[in-house]
């Protein structure tokens, strides 16, 4: 209870003070009000003026939770892989980027008008573009509202009818290089195709080519089929052989060698010898060598392997170029301009907003400056 006068004592003091002091603290708070009031009509206001747009992807979400984006989207969550988040991440990634800029700067001529009085320092009119470009592309901005996936663009310059048309064109130029950014991605992509297409058909050509010149020289279409024929041939061609040899010694036991079927049969066997020899070493009749027979199977198989590879890619590279050419809008990203940019009829910062904090900051100033000096004083007193 008796802490309590004391504390009331201490704050009545200190009001007494601050009215003994009064004439420094008007002072000082109009001397603040009028700064901000100064400050309120001379700095330039900054006008913001916002465009919405909601992105598009064409193509369908391939994720398993893609069931769950409009629970996800009611949530305030945006599921990953998902087509409407790459959609607004692209969206996000131009409208943050200085091409963009560069693009606005070019279409409305704002070198001269965001910069009417020139630049300070000698610069080229390349130099002054650029610059130009990088200080606009910190006045666009844009949010993303995670429920609705809505992306509003905020253009903020101290001119609220450029700061309108530049916004407007903003979207403008979005939209075109989505565009551009969809047909350049696609024409890469059948250019690339098209490229190793062609590539392939040069090498399945040359496979064609080799497997032709192995048949012409060889004679052998199927080469399995044929050196059983070959094979079958030769057996045969041996067992006559045997037979007539065998004809040919009976004969001699009974005849003398001067007989006519002892000479037939000599004549016979020469001519089967012959044949044997024709087919061990030649392609005669259709069929293959033997000797040849296992370097050429060989050669086969690897013509045949290399040949079944470049088709099976050449037929793979066709029909990806024809996927691509049929499915080319189903990996594209487009915009949907919900609202284009308002004339903005206030700035900021308000100079109400501005005069309310010059007065209230003057006020504060003012008390501590009193508190101060009569701290200062007692201490003064103190040591003395």
């Amino acid at each position: 209870m008796s802490d309590e006068p004391k504390e009331e004592l201490n704050i009545m003091s200190l009001f007494i003070l601050i009215w003994e002091k009064k004439t420094l603290l008007i002072v000082l708070t109009i001397v603040f009000t009028i700064l901000g009031i100064v400050f309120a009509f001379v700095w330039p206001k900054t006008y913001d003026a916002e465009a919405t747009v909601f992105p598009i992807s064409s193509r369908s979400s391939s994720s398993s939770l893609s069931q769950y984006a409009g629970l996800a989207a009611m949530a305030g969550i945006a599921l990953p892989g998902s087509a409407g988040n790459e959609a607004s991440e692209t969206v996000s990634a131009l409208l943050d980027s200085r091409l963009l800029a560069e693009k606005v700067v070019a279409d409305l001529d704002l070198v001269k008008k965001l910069n009417p009085q020139g630049f300070s320092k000698k610069m080229t009119p390349n130099e002054e573009f650029e610059a130009t470009a990088v200080a606009l592309k910190k006045d666009i901005k844009s949010k993303k509202d995670p429920l609705t996936g809505v992306i509003t663009i905020i253009v903020g310059l101290h001119d609220p009818y450029l700061a309108k048309e530049v916004a407007n064109d903003t979207v403008g130029v979005l939209d075109k290089l989505l565009m551009d950014k969809n047909l350049t991605t696609t024409k890469k992509r059948i250019e690339n195709l098209e490229h190793q297409i062609a590539s392939q058909r040069i090498k399945l050509d040359d496979y064609q080519n080799q497997m032709a010149e192995f048949q012409r020289q060889t004679s052998m279409i199927d080469p399995k089929a044929q050196s059983s024929q070959a094979v079958g041939a030769y057996t045969s061609l041996i067992q006559q052989k045997m037979n007539l040899e065998l004809q040919l010694a009976t004969a001699q036991a009974l005849f003398s060698s001067d007989n006519p079927k002892v000479a037939i049969l000599k004549i016979q066997i020469k001519n089967l010898e012959k044949q044997i020899e024709m087919l061990k070493n030649q392609v005669g009749d259709g069929l293959p060598s033997l000797k040849q027979a296992p370097e050429n199977l060989i050669r086969y198989q690897n013509l045949v392997t290399q040949l079944e590879i470049a088709t099976k890619l050449y037929a793979g590279l066709l029909a990806d170029l024809e996927q691509t050419k049929l499915q080319n809008d189903k990996d594209q990203v487009y915009i949907t301009i919900l609202d284009k940019a308002l004339l903005p009829k206030f700035g900021k910062p308000s100079k109400a907003i501005i005069i309310a904090i010059s007065f209230v900051l003057g006020i504060f100033v003012s008390i501590l400056i009193i508190f101060g000096q009569n701290t200062f004083e007692k201490s003064k007193k103190a040591r003395s």
